[in-house]
């Protein structure tokens, strides 16, 4: 009966929600009301985690290959 009140203000990220997360309704009821609804620069996600899928920078680049990348489609035969 309480489930999602403590889902709400208790377990639930401010990432987290459907359809909509904390994050974007609160940005909504922002610009509804007019109020400043300019964010800072970053995240609230763990981009450390395994399971983050992502694109990270890297000041060095890997190894070259000397020979061009080839896929060998059929047989000898």
């Amino acid at each position: 009966m309480i489930a999602p009140e403590i889902q709400q203000y208790f377990t639930e990220r401010y990432t987290d929600g459907k359809p909509f997360s904390r994050n974007e309704r609160s940005l909504v009821y922002q610009r509804a009301k007019n109020i400043d609804s300019n964010t800072s620069f970053g995240t609230q996600l763990n981009l450390n985690q395994p399971q983050y899928k992502g694109i990270k920078h890297s000041i060095f680049p890997t190894t070259v290959n000397e020979e061009l990348p080839r896929v060998l489609i059929g047989s000898p035969d």
